[in-house]
């Protein structure tokens, strides 16, 4: 009980000190989709974006974001040997969670750096012949998966920002699967 007291205080000081800002967000960009299975490997660039909302804890310079991510797809084919071939095409996406800590360089202009913590849907497909017999397999997977990100805001108007971000996923491996995504985004918020 004396527990559950005391952290309800701490948690009420934290509160009273710290004030909180909800923001929404946006952000499209760039993004590179590398996807190994077994020892074939997907390379593809794609269009991505993410959307998501949160609070800023301007006092305390700290973000705590939620977001829904798509970072694209990667196909591509392979051939073992001249009775076994295929395709394979994957399709990923996230939902997440960051605490991003903002460096103010000036007035209107901060840098940030974060980690991103999420649960991330892949559709996965292959379509091939091995021996002559042709197969089709299909599956869903859900990954726990964990990021960086970095990046610059600019403030250009009192409840709006612009920010241009570099952002690293990674999943670990499953199944002989390996999925990492690469992207540049630019994206747009609103403080409320």
């Amino acid at each position: 009980m004396k527990r559950k007291l005391l952290a309800a205080l701490l948690g009420l000081d934290l509160a009273t000190c710290v004030s909180a800002e909800p923001i929404v967000f946006v952000e499209t960009g760039y993004s590179k989709l590398n996807v190994k299975v077994a020892d074939v490997k997907l390379n593809d660039n794609n269009l991505a974006f993410t959307i998501g909302g949160g609070y800023r804890f301007e006092d305390i310079n700290l973000r705590l974001l939620a977001d829904y991510s798509y970072y694209g797809q990667a196909k591509g084919s392979y051939k073992d040997d001249a009775n076994t071939f295929g395709t394979i095409k994957t399709k990923v996406s996230g939902l997440g969670v960051s605490a991003i800590l903002d460096i103010p360089a000036d007035q209107d202009l901060t840098t940030y750096l974060g980690v991103r913590f999420s649960a991330n849907h892949i559709d996965y497909s292959e379509n091939g012949k091995d021996e002559g017999d042709a197969f089709t397999e299909k599956s869903n997977h859900r990954k726990f998966g964990y990021g960086l990100l970095l990046g610059a805001r600019y403030t250009y108007s009192r409840n709006w920002d612009a920010h241009l971000g570099v952002e690293f996923n990674n999943i670990p491996k499953f199944d002989n699967v390996r999925i990492r995504q690469f992207g540049i985004k630019l994206g747009t918020s609103y403080r409320f």
